[in-house]
């Protein structure tokens, strides 16, 4: 594992982490809880994977408690095709057969209160067997901005699991990502924080499989709302089932 820097006064200036292929996520994690939670106005702290796949079985990673006006940046390779396609070169792998104690998610961003990116990642599960509750990104109690920007979503099937799931969160927006299967392509839910959800936009649309669409492009639960913007893209997330809301949800275009 390499931080550049690392010294203690390098804790106020904006540096990069750099994933070496192949790294456990029990060792990513160990670096990553070394970063101070607080990031200052003009700070921007990247975590760079290198090119490879990293396999989140029985122990996925979590981003928590980080806060301040600073920036969090978590991306794959970013002279990857820019877009919503499904082949990307860092790949983050889950079987969610295995138990894993922290939570059955993939990646975790938690109570967190800066600016948090994830960018040009694909995620993809397998043995999912809840339709909600097994996203690939799953995003918790959380403020501020918060953006999913050319990643990409894979299940093997649209009977479980959920790509990237906003859980009592406010400010999101995700552009130019890929859905392939899963129940849910996008979940927006709980409105504690106000919470919304931005899909896609006029020219960084979200595009679903054309062969495994999601069942649902778009879900909106307890208060949540997704905001589907650009009258051209409309369809582009569509699910198979188009989209769901419930229980004081909406779907806005």
């Amino acid at each position: 594992m390499i931080i550049v820097p690392a010294s203690k006064e390098a804790e106020e200036q904006s540096r990069t982490i750099v994933i070496p292929a192949g790294t456990s996520v029990a060792d990513i994690q160990a670096e990553i809880d070394k970063i101070k939670k607080w990031i200052k106005a003009g700070v921007t702290i990247t975590i760079q994977f290198e090119d490879g796949t990293y396999d989140a079985t029985g122990q996925h990673l979590i981003l928590e408690s980080f806060w301040g006006m600073g920036s969090l940046i978590v991306q794959g390779n970013i002279n990857d095709t820019a877009g919503p396609v499904l082949a990307r070169s860092v790949s983050i792998t889950k079987d969610y057969s295995v138990s894993d104690p922290s939570g059955n998610y993939g990646f975790q961003v938690q109570r967190c209160r800066c600016q948090v990116t994830v960018r040009f990642i694909h995620f993809s599960g397998t043995n999912a067997d809840n339709q909600e509750w097994n996203p690939l990104l799953f995003f918790s109690d959380c403020l501020t901005g918060l953006t999913v920007d050319n990643c990409s979503f894979e299940f093997p099937s649209a009977s479980y699991g959920s790509g990237a799931f906003f859980y009592y969160a406010a400010g999101v927006s995700v552009l130019r990502s890929y859905f392939k299967g899963g129940y849910y392509g996008l979940e927006m839910r709980g409105g504690k924080y106000g919470g919304w959800l931005t899909s896609g936009g006029y020219n960084s649309p979200n595009v679903a499989d054309g062969t495994l669409k999601p069942t649902y492009g778009h879900y909106a639960n307890e208060g949540g709302r997704v905001y589907v913007y650009g009258t051209a893209f409309q369809d582009y997330l569509q699910g198979s089932s188009g989209d769901k809301s419930s229980t004081g949800g909406a779907i806005i275009t």
